[in-house]
């Protein structure tokens, strides 16, 4: 896990949370209330998407426009760009790891917060978990990471294109969101 989660207050401006980003050299924000609650996660996607598709025409860019969303709090972000921001995914030190990754893979989390025993908080990701099972020192149960992605069938056969599946009700954004990474 990562250290302590370096976050921004929800009524920060959604500037200040790019700054922050690109200050500590990071993809992931936390954004508390004014009580220091966690409230969200926010990437730099999320930040370019919610700035991109709100601002841009078919014909041109509007600056302006782009200028104003910036300095918004970032709370108005929410929910905006897809799924994942509209709630914070917590887990316990205590959690088991089959049920982390079980929920992680469910929901399409990428991101997920975990309070430890001292109540201090540490952000997890889907690269940490793939980092943690290629680390194992129990190397006997992990011999499926020496495999192709062919051998395990987790790739379109050849020549077959790439395919996200989105339902009727989602968003384009949500799509994009999935193909991101």
């Amino acid at each position: 896990l990562n250290d302590e989660i370096i976050s921004v207050q929800l009524s920060d401006s959604v500037s200040t949370a790019l700054q922050t980003l690109k200050q500590h050299s990071i993809r992931v924000i936390g954004v508390k209330d004014a009580d220091g609650d966690f409230e969200g996660l926010v990437t730099v996607f999320d930040i370019m998407a919610y700035i991109s598709f709100g601002c841009f025409d078919a014909e041109k860019v509007d600056i302006k426009r782009a200028k104003e969303e910036l300095e918004k709090p970032i709370s108005t972000m929410f929910g905006q760009t897809h799924d994942e921001t509209k709630k914070l995914w917590c887990f316990e030190e205590s959690t088991k790891l089959s049920e982390v990754t079980h929920t992680m893979s469910a929901n399409h989390i990428h991101y997920a917060i975990v309070e430890a025993e001292d109540h201090s908080f540490r952000l997890l990701s889907q690269y940490d978990l793939v980092q943690f099972l290629l680390a194992s020192e129990n190397k006997e149960e992990l011999k499926f990471a020496q495999k192709s992605l062919q051998e395990l069938g987790l790739i379109n056969p050849a020549g077959s294109p790439v395919r996200v599946s989105v339902e009727s009700t989602q968003t384009a954004l949500y799509a994009f969101r999935l193909m991101e990474l």
